[in-house]
């Protein structure tokens, strides 16, 4: 299976190495055909570090990297690499996660393993914990009203078929929330499953990382339009899904009115 690993950065120049290098493993080691690194923009140097540091993988064609002129951010970012990519299957791996030992060949038995289907889900480990992300769940097979009430157990590692990915890119205006993408996917007939097999190491801490408190508050009216988005397929959802995501929807409103009026009175102090 050709693998195509997507690696979206933006101000990691501390951080990258360590999950470039655990990728790079891939494909010395046989499992990947690419790695592709999409700069979104960063201003710490990230592009000159990776061109010196990475300088004999990017000549032989192992590591490619796209730099943005413009932020377009994660989301933006990813979609971009994938547009680039040759691989049959998508890797989407942060800058500041890494692959464990042997993850590839794991991979590589599990696509295989599971050749019919559009989407895998392989499990996390938490970096500061050293446990399993999520519940301890049997992997399965999950559809279209699976991951709308249900979502994956825990923070999870997506490789999707390239073909299918490129019918139902992520959603750039809403940087971020790319389970949105992987709902759509199976809504409109794919197939994803849950593997019991974890081959991520996830850094769950960090300010800059989305799903931080303060992002979170920064991005509320995208997080109004996630919501809302999600509220299309509320007639597959249960009520007591359907009533968490309204509650969501109507908090986040609430929020990104007063964002943006704090924003007018700040700007005119």
């Amino acid at each position: 299976m050709k693998l195509s690993i997507i690696t979206p950065t933006y101000n990691r120049k501390s951080l990258i190495a360590r999950s470039l290098d655990s990728s790079l493993n891939f494909v010395s080691e046989g499992h990947a055909y690419e790695v592709i690194v999409v700069d979104d923009a960063s201003t710490d140097g990230t592009v000159e570090y990776l061109q010196e540091k990475y300088a004999k993988e990017i000549v032989s064609g192992t590591l490619k990297i796209i730099k943005l002129k413009e932020n377009h951010g994660v989301t933006g970012a990813k979609n971009i690499g994938a547009f680039a990519a040759r691989g049959d299957w998508l890797v989407f791996m942060d800058s500041d996660d890494f692959f464990l030992q042997n993850a590839g060949q794991i991979i590589q038995d599990e696509l295989k393993r599971l050749a019919e289907f559009d989407m895998i889900f392989f499990r996390c480990i938490d970096e500061i914990s050293g446990v399993l992300i999520g519940s301890a769940s049997a992997e399965c097979s999950i559809d279209f009203r699976y991951i709308l009430n249900k979502g994956t157990p825990g923070e999870c590692l997506p490789v999707v078929k390239r073909t299918t990915f490129l019918r139902h890119i992520y959603n750039e205006e809403l940087r971020g929330c790319e389970s949105l993408s992987y709902i759509k996917i199976l809504h409109s007939g794919g197939r994803a499953y849950v593997s019991k097999e974890a081959v991520r190491v996830y850094r769950s801490k960090g300010d800059d990382r989305l799903s931080s408190r303060s992002n979170i508050l920064k991005r509320a009216d995208k997080m109004l339009k996630y919501n809302t988005a999600l509220l299309r397929y509320i007639g597959s959802m249960t009520p007591k899904v359907a009533a968490k995501i309204t509650i969501k929807a109507i908090a986040y409103g609430v929020i990104s009115v007063f964002a943006r009026n704090f924003n007018i009175l700040q700007d005119r102090k």
